[in-house]
């Protein structure tokens, strides 16, 4: 008798960790390993094999970002109340800094141009909220849009260092002082 199936949800989930782990170089056996699932399971799933599983990995990551990083930015507040609520809610996503970022991790592994729109859409709907929220604190465009810019670097480079140097203290630290940063009053040139 096999294994029962689970959830679709839940198999995303499984899946999740494999492409945070492995990005698109994960194999179709960890992928099976991982979820439980032969990979006839999966392919009842997911019968367009491993690129459709990435796929639907990613767009449920979108939504989840929009969801519990994103919406934060667009809730009542100050715009520094609202960034700190963003970063409060980075650091659950992130597990504190001992997750890594699934778009990251799908960036810098061989196949994952099929996901560039994905992974784009992502990253551009992050940024494009957090320079709204500066410039409604007061910040220029282009100076907003640059923070922001910056904002994601500053968090998608202290996850990726972290888990180098197995230290997740520096991800909080950064995570407590860039609002303060992002919203900084710009100094103009005497």
């Amino acid at each position: 008798m096999g294994a029962p199936l689970i959830s679709k949800d839940e198999v995303l989930n499984r899946l999740t960790r494999v492409f945070r782990e492995n990005g698109y170089g994960a194999t179709l056996s960890q992928l099976s390993q991982n979820t439980g699932l032969q990979r006839a399971s999966l392919y009842h799933y997911f019968p367009g094999g491993k690129e459709e599983m990435a796929t639907a990995v990613v767009e449920r990551s979108n939504a989840v970002l929009e969801r519990e990083i994103i919406a934060p930015l667009h809730g009542t507040g100050s715009p520094s109340e609202r960034l700190r609520a963003m970063m409060r809610s980075v650091d659950r996503y992130f597990a504190g800094g001992t997750e890594s970022c699934l778009l990251g991790s799908l960036t810098h592994t061989p196949g994952t141009h099929r996901f560039e729109s994905h992974i784009k859409a992502g990253f551009t709907a992050w940024i494009d909220a957090i320079a709204s929220v500066l410039t409604e604190a007061g910040l220029t465009r282009r100076t907003a849009r640059v923070r922001a810019q910056n904002a994601v670097f500053a968090i998608e480079g202290a996850l990726l260092v972290c888990h180098g140097i197995g230290d997740t203290k520096p991800f909080r630290r950064m995570l407590r002082e860039l609002p303060e940063q992002m919203t900084a009053v710009e100094l103009s040139a005497a």
